[in-house]
């Protein structure tokens, strides 16, 4: 296990070389980053492998929110644009929305291409910055079969050009990785394992300027801010003896304790929340009302990755 660590790594680094810089964006702590997609980026694990990379390397960490969700097309993560990534006011969006969805739900490249036109132009209408990844390379019993270019990537890389937004080649990072003999997908490869996580995080980093962070050989999972909404309350009385452990452990709250809410809405920096899942489905909602942030077992393990069931 050790020796794959260091061989992945080695072969990352390779990678990294051979990839420029697209971007250069100068990273803030008070940004507000959301992740658009499908059940690539819906798991979280590429995300958190390069906020983990930023902690890790001294650099600002800005706030992550996750507006991904599993099987859903272009269209569908449009519809849910106002309900989710756009209540958050994020000062940047990387989307990852390689078409594959759109394709086994019969929306065509052109209707595919309509839809993240309208994503992107109302994103840029809100002042944030828009990144587009150029997806991901599926696994050899899908990418022998494939007969000439990918006519949604053709599209994708049409509506970069259009927008001038910064397109991210991930589909060729995986291309070279895979080149190199890192298996990179779960069993329907499709979906990415870890590794095919960490070539994706790391062409991201590297497109936004951050060639020289590392990326961590094993991912934290930490518990996230969100994890515990609810807290109770009370004030110590006067003269009340110190609290240790064992008078802690006696604590029973009642009717007497003050219940607080976390509102994610005022915790926007430096952390991670959740937008709405399909569950809610978009539903609308007063103007006080967010979506609920992730916990810490949510996003995903390292031994289950890019995918949320």
């Amino acid at each position: 296990m050790f020796n794959r660590i260091i061989v992945v790594s080695a072969v990352l680094f390779t990678l990294t070389a051979c990839m420029a810089s697209a971007g250069d964006y100068e990273m803030k702590k008070d940004d507000r980053i959301v992740f658009i997609g499908d059940s690539l980026t819906d798991g979280f694990t590429w995300p958190m492998f390069v906020r983990q990379a930023l902690s890790e390397a001294g650099k600002p960490v800005p706030a992550f929110i996750n507006d991904a969700s599993g099987g859903d097309t272009a269209g569908e993560r449009l519809a849910c644009l106002d309900q989710g990534a756009l209540k958050y006011e994020p000062t940047m969006a990387i989307i990852l929305l390689g078409g594959g969805n759109d394709a086994s739900k019969k929306r065509t490249p052109e209707q595919y291409a309509a839809d993240l036109d309208e994503m992107i132009t109302r994103l840029k209408a809100n002042k944030t910055t828009v990144v587009l990844l150029s997806g991901s390379f599926p696994g050899p019993k899908h990418h022998l079969k494939a007969k000439g270019p990918n006519p949604y990537r053709v599209e994708l890389r049409k509506l970069a050009e259009k927008h001038a937004c910064q397109l991210i080649d991930t589909e060729d990072a995986m291309r070279r990785a895979w080149g190199l003999g890192i298996w990179l997908w779960e069993a329907d490869q499709g979906h990415l394992n870890v590794d095919g996580c960490r070539v994706i995080a790391r062409a991201v980093l590297d497109g936004l300027g951050c060639n020289d962070v590392l990326l961590p050989e094993k991912l934290k999972i930490e518990p996230l801010p969100g994890l515990v909404r609810e807290w109770k309350l009370k004030a110590v009385e006067k003269g009340a003896p110190p609290l240790d452990e064992k008078t802690v452990a006696g604590v029973r709250p009642d009717d007497s304790w003050k219940t607080l809410t976390l509102n994610p809405s005022r915790s926007r920096t430096g952390g991670w929340t959740r937008s709405a899942r399909k569950a809610t489905r978009c539903q609308p909602t007063s103007s006080s009302e967010r979506p609920t942030p992730t916990s810490a077992s949510q996003p995903c393990t390292p031994t289950r990755t890019g995918r949320h069931s």
